[in-house]
């Protein structure tokens, strides 16, 4: 990841199971703020992380202000990609960073 730079005091890592509260909080509070509703579960993003051919960390990165996730991206396969950004940080290249990196995460 060291190609991309992020912004001042942002940091960033793969996700792990244990971030799925997390990325589950940052999508809910996208898809308030640009639907009117929340559409995803948790148990959704779960579901797709625990998949036996899926490897959450070598396919994802979390973007971090502290200890709060504020965006994350993730390659889920073929041509499948997920990506939230808080709405509060948009505008910031944090949800474009997030793309990228998911990327070059791409196999092959």
């Amino acid at each position: 990841m060291s190609a991309f730079s992020l912004p001042p005091g942002l940091t960033a890592r793969p996700l792990t199971l244990a971030d799925a509260p997390a990325a589950f909080a940052v999508t809910a509070e996208q898809e308030r703020h640009d639907l009117g509703s929340v559409e995803v579960e948790e148990a959704d993003l779960l579901s797709d992380w625990q998949r036996p051919s899926y490897d959450l960390g070598s396919s994802s990165v979390a973007v971090l202000d502290g200890d709060r996730m504020v965006a994350y991206a993730e390659h889920l396969g073929e041509e499948r990609y997920d990506a939230a950004v808080l709405p509060s940080y948009r505008g910031r290249g944090v949800g474009l960073l997030g793309l990228l990196v998911a990327l070059v995460l791409l196999p092959g």
